[in-house]
């Protein structure tokens, strides 16, 4: 019966090294709970390196996931914020230092009104 030793193990004293699981697969197989079945499958280096290049890609894609971060505007009096869905969010004077708070997302309107304190 083999065993899978990740990287908490202790040693492996006595036991018999017959493989090793390639890098782009040790991700998915530490989130296995113990019992689980595992088929195994012989690769060559070339596809190990493949597989892990890969994984890589698709790591480094998230990373180019815009943050949910608004982006500020000034057009006169209005501040537009726009979020990185493009949803809409304006801020309009009403006094002095209130503003009304226009949220809107997917067509329904929230207003909140909002004190500016210098």
């Amino acid at each position: 019966e083999p065993i899978i030793l990740l990287s908490d193990r202790g040693t492996t004293g006595g036991y018999t090294k017959i493989a090793s699981v390639i890098s782009a697969d040790w991700s998915r197989l530490a989130q296995l709970v113990p019992g689980c079945t595992v088929k195994f499958q012989e690769v060559s280096l070339e596809q190990a390196y493949q597989f892990k290049q890969e994984e890589e890609n698709i790591l480094n894609s998230l990373r180019e996931i815009p943050l949910n971060v608004p982006e500020y505007k000034i057009d006169g009096k209005k501040i537009e914020i726009l979020s990185s869905t493009g949803e809409s969010i304006n801020l309009e004077k009403q006094e002095n230092t209130k503003y009304i708070l226009e949220v809107e997302v997917n067509k329904v309107n929230q207003e909140f009104e909002i004190e500016m304190r210098t």
